[in-house]
């Protein structure tokens, strides 16, 4: 089995913006200017949960997955 470097490099880099997302959102929620958008437009709580999916959640499972993937050897150009 080969590893696909690159597959694992885009997981990796994925995983990691989702792990910076959620640790900013924790100690500088005034750097993102679209949570205070989504808060002021579906209220704070919907407003978070939305943000929290999609900029934290989806990209760490995605990351995750590309990470399994390639390290299986699955490329992502092919």
């Amino acid at each position: 089995m080969q590893i696909n470097w690159i597959t694992v490099a885009i997981g990796a880099v994925s995983a990691a913006y989702g792990a910076y997302t959620f640790w900013a959102r924790k100690n500088t929620p005034e750097k993102f200017a679209k949570l205070a958008k989504m808060r002021k437009f579906y209220g704070e709580k919907i407003g978070t949960a939305v943000h929290t999916l999609g900029y934290t959640v989806l990209p760490l499972v995605i990351g995750c997955v590309l990470v399994y993937l390639g390290l299986r050897g699955v490329s992502l150009f092919n």
